[in-house]
């Protein structure tokens, strides 16, 4: 008995007709093997179809797709608004490969809501860049297999200024006295504004 074809080294047969595996099965790379056996009595042959299934365990944990997620965040945004996605896949079927997201990071999670089965970021409260420019976040994407299978991500909410603060004077009245009979392009003072936007 030998195996012709459909093997891709990983199946072995006996003279008995027993097939084993000579390495291992990864059904993310290969769901099904059809192999054809050949028997011989040295004069006729004869061949025959096994196919193999092979079934899936939850062996792949979801995976990002990134790294590192950026978002740039307008202090002015309007509560409620949809700020950016993160997204992972998982290989495996079934429940096995279903992704769920959770914030792990509880400051800025007043600020910052994030929808567990799409991995949308909402903005729920108000930013204010003269405060805080940068959040720091955390996300972790599991799937429901069994081992639970997880996977983590960083997520940086970049702050951006906008002008929404005006000028101020300090102080916020000036005097001077000047004599009548000064020069064309003498000082005559000095006034002071400042304005907290970048």
């Amino acid at each position: 008995l030998v195996i012709r074809s459909g093997s891709d080294g990983k199946f072995i047969i006996n003279n008995s007709g027993e097939i084993k595996l000579s390495s291992k099965l990864d059904r993310e790379t290969n769901k099904k093997h059809t192999l054809v056996v050949q028997a011989s009595d040295g004069v006729q042959t004869s061949t025959a179809t096994v196919v193999v299934t092979v079934t899936d365990i939850n062996d792949s944990p979801p995976t990002f797709k990134q790294s590192l997620y950026t978002f740039d965040v307008p202090e002015d945004t309007a509560v409620g608004t949809t700020l950016g996605r993160v997204e992972a896949e998982d290989l495996d079927e079934g429940i096995a490969g279903e992704v769920y997201y959770t914030l792990l990071t509880t400051w800025g999670s007043d600020l910052f809501m994030l929808d567990l089965q799409k991995g949308t970021f909402t903005l729920r409260g108000n930013l204010d860049f003269e405060e805080i420019q940068l959040y720091t976040l955390k996300v972790k994407a599991e799937d429901r297999g069994s081992p639970v299978l997880s996977s983590t991500v960083t997520i940086f909410m970049n702050i951006k200024d906008t002008n929404d603060n005006e000028p101020v004077f300090d102080p916020m009245s000036y005097s001077t006295e000047v004599k009548e009979d000064v020069a064309i392009g003498t000082s005559v003072g000095m006034v002071s504004a400042t304005d907290v936007d970048s």
